[in-house]
Order: structure tokens, then sequence, then C-alpha cells
């Protein structure tokens, strides 16, 4: 305790891969497969470093084959849908894609999720692909230091479902959700962002949070064919209720009969914002500040100490002084957030 004193001096989808254990045989498997299937299906070589083409747009049933030709490589959707080793002895595979969306895929060796290096996009369309308005008038409060409540209100699409939700701290979040997908609360994303809310409803309370820190936010409306929408966002800080540390060094010392001279040293907290003092006449102040409010120089304070001093520094020449009085100070540090130490 800094208290000191001195006296003045005076959904699932269907798939098949297709090995060519024989030549003919696989042929055959694979125009069978063709034949009885609802859809259409589209190959892709996979050869050298690249997929060609890289890119389909296709419709829902339609499928997917990509044909190895040389080299070792994997057709992988970033989503995780799919994954499957391409070599000389497994040369197809094939996959149906049921659902509207845009599909990202890479090969593992040489490319990556987000359309890095070797990789390709596979854009599937029919059905309703028209996704539900945003929500509006969204907002995100810290409650507490480990909450923060979110609310908004849903559009008035007459097929729409649910907002799903996803969260990541510090930096906003960069996922999209894919059309046809449904997303599992929990679930980490590319990007680092979490599913945090995935339901019907115009408010959640996301709990078990870290103080102090800032919360990105990003709302996606969902319709009933799972078409999302382009997302809102919203970001907060869990309150910061740790104060800083309390000065070291503190001493007092009269320099006449009418002055005192303050001198500490200051916390090395991120957050330190300054030093409030009281003083009080002959006996020790026994004021407390509370976290939240500041405080002005001159107000007087309920234990009768009044505030000497209120700012950043490392010392304070109290001036006006009596006598041969004996005057208490009392300091305390703040931080950004107004959390006082207990002095």
């Amino acid at each position: 305790m800094q208290t000191i004193s001195a006296t003045c001096s005076g959904r699932r989808r269907a798939w098949a891969r297709v090995h060519r254990g024989a030549v003919l045989g696989a042929a055959l498997a694979v125009v069978l497969l063709a034949a009885n299937a609802e859809g259409t299906q589209f190959d892709i070589s996979v050869q050298n470093f690249s997929f060609s083409p890289p890119n389909r747009s296709i419709s829902e049933g339609d499928s997917i084959r990509w044909v190895w030709s040389a080299g070792t490589h994997t057709t992988t959707s970033d989503d995780g849908l799919w994954s499957d080793n391409m070599t000389v002895s497994d040369q197809l595979f094939m996959f149906t894609f049921n659902t509207a969306g845009s599909y990202r895929y890479y090969c593992i060796p040489h490319g990556g999720v987000g359309g890095v290096g070797m990789s390709g996009m596979i854009t599937v369309t029919g059905g309703d692909s028209t996704p539900p308005g945003l929500v509006s008038t969204a907002s995100a409060t810290p409650n507490s230091d480990t909450q923060i409540t979110l609310n908004w209100t849903n559009p008035g699409d007459s097929d729409f479902a649910g907002v799903l939700i996803v969260r990541k701290a510090a930096t906003a979040p960069t996922f999209t959700p894919i059309n046809g997908l449904s997303y599992t609360v929990g679930n980490t994303n590319a990007d680092g962002s979490v599913v945090v809310f995935n339901s019907i409803s115009t408010s959640f309370i996301n709990t078990l949070l870290t103080e102090g820190v800032t919360y990105h936010y990003k709302l996606f409306t969902r319709d009933t064919s799972l078409n999302y929408s382009s997302g809102v966002s919203v970001n907060a800080t869990t309150l910061d209720i740790t104060p800083p540390g309390p000065v070291t060094g503190a001493g007092a010392t009269p320099n006449s009969e009418t002055q005192i001279t303050l001198t500490w040293a200051n916390p090395g907290d991120g957050d330190f914002a300054g030093v409030l003092i009281v003083r009080k006449v002959a006996v020790a102040p026994t004021f407390t500040p509370t976290n939240g409010l500041s405080y002005s120089v001159s107000t007087t304070n309920a234990d009768g100490s009044v505030v000497a001093f209120n700012s950043t520094g490392t010392s304070f020449v109290n001036t006006l002084l009596t006598e041969g009085v004996t005057y208490h100070y009392k300091l305390f540090t703040r931080d950004t957030s107004l959390n006082y130490s207990s002095g």
C-alpha cells in the first residue's frame, strides 16, 4: 500500500473413386457410371503442376472426374468435402455435386486453400440460389469481462431459416460460408474464426471470453436452401477489470513551509494511464476510488480527503500548504478503462 505523509518544515454428397486396375475394365466402369447418373460428367486433367481446366461451371447433380496424367498430386477441397491422392496406381476420382455453391479445391503438395498455386474452383448452379436479406440493427455489447451480447433484426424473406455467426479475436473474420453447406457450432474455419451460433433468434450471449480482448463477429443469414448472405460485421471488447500495478518508490519531501514534493515510479502495465493522488490533513485518507469514474482535482471526497493530482508523470509539487501541518497522501494508479489500484 502506497500511503505516505510529510510535515511542512516550518448436407452429404455422393462420390465415387475409380481406379484403372485394367484400362478396359476401368473405362467400362466409368462409362456405366456416367450413363446411369442423373447429371453430366465433366473431366479435369491432373498433370504437371496444374489442373486442366482448373475451373468448371456445372449444374446440381453433375459430376467432376479428375483424371491423373503425370506426377504425384491430390485433389482436395478447401472445406474438407473430399481429398484423394492421385498417382499412377490411383488415376481417377469422381465427386457428384448435388448442391449449388462454389467449391474451391487444390493439390496439397503444390497448392493451398483459397486459390493458391495448383488449385481450381467448381461452380454449381441450380435451384434457389438467391440468399435472404441481411440482418439489420446488429450490435455487440460487452456485459462483463467474459461476456458479449449480440442483438440484431432478422430479414423478412419467406424462406429465411436462421443466422450463422462466426467470431475471431483481434481481427475481423475473412470467412465466407459456402452455399449448400451446414456449419456446426464449435468448428474452426480456415481463417481461424470459430462458428459460435447457428440458429433462429435475434440475440446471442457469447460467454467464456477473455478479459480485455476485442472480438469480431460476422452474421450471415441463411435460407431453407442454405444460401448465405454476404454478412454483417460487428465487434466489441470485453470489459477490462484488472487494475494496473501500484506505484513504487513513493516518497514525500517538504520543500518549505508551504510545499511538499511527491515522487514515485509508475508501473509497466501496457494500459497504464495515470496516477490519482488524494491528500488529507493530520490522518491518512480512507478514500477508495470507484472503478469507471473519473475524478477532478480539488474535489473533496466523502472521507474529507481532497483530490490533489490526476495526471501522468512521476512527480508532483503540492503548494499552498500550511506551515507545521502533517499531510497524508495516497497514490492510486489507473488504466485506460479507469480501473484503480488499491493505492
